[in-house]
């Protein structure tokens, strides 16, 4: 629970360039058989993974943490437009304990042979500064397999 004078951050952006042209990008992001290569978070067990997307498709992930809790993401596609943008609503829960309520969009943007890459999330409820660490670091991990998985020859 947040000190009674810690404003909860509402909106949180982040960025980050990887090495590969933005449609190799998006597609690493859109294609199911390349999304789950690289898609995932260190040190959790995925126990189950579920994609589906087109706008009003579903993205659902079941994962073990390594303190063994259950996680549940549950994603749904709101707007896919190649290769520029992807927004998506989440919600992610650890049992009952909701962990992220809100709104993803994702922007692809070409800089000459490499992608910048930038997520903003608006939420529902605010964000406390330990679950923004969390969120930067699960971005940023997130990203750090993408980075290895377009480094590997097509």
């Amino acid at each position: 629970m947040p000190a009674k004078n810690e404003a909860l951050a509402r909106k949180l952006t982040m960025s980050r360039t990887v090495a590969a042209p933005r449609e190799r990008v998006f597609a690493a992001w859109t294609d199911p058989a390349q999304l789950v290569q690289w898609c995932y978070l260190s040190g959790m067990d995925n126990r189950h993974t579920e994609i589906n997307p087109v706008a009003g498709g579903n993205w659902t992930i079941a994962v073990k943490s390594a303190e063994g809790m259950d996680i549940l993401v549950r994603r749904a596609y709101r707007e896919i437009s190649p290769p520029s943008r992807l927004v998506f609503y989440e919600l992610c829960k650890a049992g009952d304990k909701v962990l992220l309520d809100g709104v993803h969009t994702v922007e692809f943007a070409d800089e000459g042979g490499t992608t910048r890459i930038t997520v903003t999330v608006e939420l529902e409820n605010g964000f406390d500064a330990d679950n923004q660490r969390g969120w930067n670091w699960g971005w940023n991990d997130l990203c750090d397999h993408l980075d290895a998985f377009l480094a590997r020859p097509s």
